[in-house]
């Protein structure tokens, strides 16, 4: 599941956001000028996410040595 949080250009709230990714899990879409700009995503996810990108591309490399 994901979330979306609009931020004014002036606002800062980057703690919001933080808060909103760590309670609530999942990536959080931001927007600025209609437009997504960054995903915030809990540390953890990020990790996992991470993890499971790098076994692919190592199946990948080694696939393509047989």
């Amino acid at each position: 599941m994901t979330h979306e949080i609009k931020l004014p250009s002036t606002d800062n709230s980057l703690g919001q956001v933080i808060d909103l990714a760590h309670e609530l899990g999942g990536p959080i879409h931001v927007t600025q000028r209609g437009r997504r700009v960054v995903v915030v995503v809990p540390a953890q996810e990020f990790d996992e996410l991470l993890a499971a990108a790098e076994a692919t591309t190592a199946d990948e490399a080694g696939d393509d040595q047989h």
